[in-house]
């Protein structure tokens, strides 16, 4: 439970960082909510482009676009783990520590 708590602070918190800067576009015509989307990773690079052979236990930043309501774009920033020389789904490091890495 607290992980979710945690989640919903997080993106409360970093609200601004998931705009690409202080321009807005204009809502949607007719309409205050656009219809959930699936989250999907956007940490800037294309994951095909990405290095391989991480080193198990290195970690980098990592960034969920959340769905968006109206004109109101959220994300979620976490990490990535390399676990046998392959990167995680973004999300808490303790839980992928715990999950993964069993620590």
């Amino acid at each position: 439970m607290s992980g979710r708590l945690g989640i919903v602070v997080m993106s409360a918190l970093l609200l601004g960082a998931c705009s690409g800067g202080t321009d807005r576009p204009a809502p949607p015509s007719g309409s205050d909510t656009q219809p959930a989307t699936a989250p999907t990773p956007d940490d800037g690079d294309d994951p095909k482009d990405a290095p391989t052979g991480c080193e198990t236990g290195a970690t980098r930043t990592c960034k969920v676009q959340l769905p968006t309501h109206g004109s109101i774009e959220t994300c979620y920033l976490g990490v990535n783990l390399c676990v046998d020389g392959e990167w995680s789904e973004c999300g808490d490091e303790d839980a992928l520590v715990k999950k993964y890495l069993g620590g």
